[in-house]
């Protein structure tokens, strides 16, 4: 996970990581971001700095000061979500 940590990487100007938890087959992050261009980047960027044959779904919260909140569930590697 050290992949997701937005305030290492410039790619994720403007996002910062709020809170990761992993459990054998999912990892659930949550990420702040300041503006949906700071979201966009970050969501391009993801999958690529990841590096897991997973599958990912995003739950995205808007702010009325127009931050964003990212909700990540993300399936371990080797693992498929199961809608």
């Amino acid at each position: 996970m050290d992949q997701l940590l937005a305030n290492r990487n410039p790619e994720y100007a403007g996002s910062v990581l709020n809170h990761v938890e992993c459990r054998s087959t999912l990892c659930v992050v949550q990420t702040l971001h300041d503006d949906q261009q700071a979201l966009d980047a970050y969501s391009l960027n993801l999958p690529m700095a990841l590096a897991w044959n997973s599958t990912m779904t995003m739950k995205i919260e808007k702010h009325g000061d127009g931050s964003r909140t990212s909700i990540i569930f993300i399936s371990r590697d080797g693992y498929d979500l199961e809608y």
